[in-house]
């Protein structure tokens, strides 16, 4: 059993959305550059950025960002880049979600599904494969693993719509705005709060088998 806490992850400090037509992930409150353009990714096209995400190397020159000054913006991506971004590739977080965005529309994969249980059932000592561990010092929680079924992605305007479970949690679908942050993908609603802590993203259908379910 893992007892530590879950916390949220933030990359940037502040959010905010910058105007309805080009949504953006802001750090520190001043003016955002313009939408995103082939001049604000590493190597100065968003396939070079790809590559470096794929090759675990985003951190270099800053990718995602704009020309980075003492106000800096993410831009979310354009609806070209989305599909260039994610069409046939795999959405998810190591040990947790695997989500394979086919061309054809359909998700495959699993990812974790966390159930509150009677707190008394985390052990004090840790204890592997139980599934269980303890959230916020206040909730005892079980997890385990389920695949995706029937579910399915697209791309609407500028957002990426896929299952919740696919970023974060809950159930049903959602349609988020996305951008690079490093080595991750971050999505976030009209209200610029970011869903979940970040994603990897991997090249083709990257889906490993998924964890036995924990008893």
């Amino acid at each position: 059993m893992n007892r530590s806490s879950l916390k949220m992850w933030s990359a940037l400090g502040v959010f905010s959305m910058v105007g309805a037509a080009a949504p953006a992930v802001v750090a520190e409150t001043a003016s955002a550059p313009s939408a995103a353009g082939q001049d604000e990714f590493a190597g100065g096209s968003l396939s070079h950025a790809l590559d470096k995400v794929f090759a675990g190397e985003g951190g270099e020159g800053g990718l995602g960002f704009t020309k980075m000054t003492r106000a800096f913006s993410v831009p979310a991506l354009t609806t070209n880049q989305l599909r260039q971004v994610f069409t046939g590739n795999t959405l998810g977080q190591s040990g947790k979600i695997a989500a394979h965005l086919r061309p054809d529309g359909k998700v495959e994969g699993w990812h974790n599904v966390d159930t509150e249980v009677k707190f008394e059932r985390c052990p004090k000592v840790n204890a592997e494969g139980d599934g269980l561990f303890i959230h916020d010092e206040t909730q005892c929680m079980q997890r385990t693993f389920t695949e995706f079924k029937n579910a399915t992605w697209s791309i609407k305007g500028d957002q990426l719509c896929l299952p919740k479970a696919a970023v974060a949690a809950g159930e049903g679908t959602a349609c988020y705005y996305a951008a690079l942050v490093l080595n991750s993908v971050v999505v976030f609603g009209e209200d610029g709060k970011m869903e979940g802590k970040g994603n990897s993203l991997w090249r083709g259908s990257v889906v490993p088998k998924m964890p036995a379910a924990n008893k």
